[in-house]
């Protein structure tokens, strides 16, 4: 990418101006100030770099939840009532050929009614609020696209909301960038798909925003297990919890074993100075693809399943402005995602678990492969369909065969 201070500035203007015009838009000044570190990274190539394998440890040392929780059958109930969970749910299914939420597709048919993994998630919560006698909040990252449909579907849960704790934390939109001019891109056919949200690593500016962290801590809700939403295998488990609170560390990401069919996914690395650090594929330079996806060297693989301690989150974020310095993905699309022809773009977005880099005392921890059961295909759906899986009797999606 180029850089020229001057006209970096002038589209970088451009570009805020644009974000703060469009009332129909959900922004902030704190998600301004994230997009503002973005989109400086991109035009300086800042994140660019690749992490090469001489130059980091791999991990292959991490501790096994049940090796190390505790198997007594007496939980820590005061720990269960510190927390929240939170599920990711900003996504349409683009790439499964849908234009609603993912989560409101059916998954199975029970007593008669089709469940959608938005009940299954509802009747996960009601399960365990039941069995802990303690009132888990469930919070949903929406985004415009999901937002209304969602709340509409969750009106038949009267007494789901717990407290002052919202239901729902809203994704950002930010502009999409010309891959050419790296200004905002103009779509006057559809002018709704000038717009992108930016990944869910957003997740970090939007509870900041409105002062729904706050909100939490002030509730006395310390820890945060995240999950997405196309995920039934990922549940709040109390044993879990009880490790990450006695770690003391910031975030703890779940990982799994890795198989061959998960070298695109991301894995934890360590570089020279201990920080764990989260390389996702782009960050592999091509002479390193062999031992990187080597399963001897990085044997674990990434769940997109994290667990937060919300009130170092909060001390970090007001330090900040509301912004953590994650990582950059730039996702190259065409302005209109089902035209081909249309203008290139590019999207920029974070992850999540890019997080990890972002506290000093970051962990991990390996979870069984049956707590990741994603449906990113249309394959993965009519699989999760099939007699291959069944609901437990927590309504935990389980492999059957």
């Amino acid at each position: 990418m180029w850089y020229n201070a001057s006209v970096y500035q002038e589209k970088l203007e451009h570009i805020i101006q644009k974000m703060r015009s469009d009332s129909g838009v959900l922004t902030s000044e704190a998600f301004i100030k994230m997009f503002t570190m973005l989109y400086t990274k991109l035009v300086q190539g800042v994140d660019d770099a690749y992490i090469r394998e001489d130059d980091i440890e791999p991990v292959t040392d991490i501790c096994e939840i049940d090796s190390i929780a505790n198997s007594s059958d007496k939980l820590n109930l005061d720990l269960i009532s510190k927390v929240v969970v939170v599920k990711l749910n900003g996504g349409l299914g683009t790439t499964m050929g849908l234009n609603k939420a993912k989560s409101l597709l059916p998954v199975v048919e029970n007593n008669g009614h089709e469940l959608t993994f938005l009940d299954i998630i509802v009747q996960q919560i009601l399960k365990q609020r039941e069995k802990y006698s303690v009132n888990i909040p469930l919070i949903l990252m929406n985004s415009i696209n999901t937002s209304v449909d969602t709340l509409k579907h969750l009106e038949k849960y009267p007494n789901l909301c717990v407290d002052s704790i919202p239901l729902q934390i809203m994704q950002h939109y930010e502009p999409k960038i010309s891959i050419d001019s790296l200004d905002v891109v103009s779509y006057p056919e559809n002018p709704r798909l000038e717009w992108c949200p930016p990944g869910h690593g957003d997740f970090f500016t939007a509870i900041y925003d409105n002062n729904i962290l706050k909100t939490l801590v002030d509730a006395g809700r310390k820890y945060a297990f995240i999950s997405n939403s196309d995920n039934l295998g990922a549940v709040f488990d109390p044993h879990i919890l009880d490790v990450f609170a006695n770690s003391g560390a910031g975030i703890m990401l779940e990982l799994t074993d890795k198989t061959v069919d998960d070298i695109k996914g991301g894995h934890i690395v360590k570089l020279p100075n201990g920080q764990l650090v989260l390389r996702e594929v782009a960050q592999i330079h091509p002479d390193d693809h062999a031992r990187a996806v080597d399963l001897k060297r990085h044997p674990y693989f990434n769940t997109n399943s994290l667990w937060i301690d919300l009130e170092q989150l909060y001390d970090k974020l007001v330090e900040s402005g509301g912004i953590l310095d994650l990582r950059l993905i730039k996702n190259i699309k065409t302005v209109n995602p089902v035209n081909a022809q249309t203008q290139k773009i590019i999207q920029l977005e974070t992850a999540i678990g890019s997080a990890i880099s972002c506290f000093s005392n970051s962990t991990a921890i390996k979870v069984s492969r049956d707590r990741f059961i994603p449906v990113k295909t249309t394959d993965d759906y009519n699989n999760i369909r099939s007699t291959n899986y069944g609901l437990d009797s927590g309504f935990r999606l389980r492999r059957l065969k």
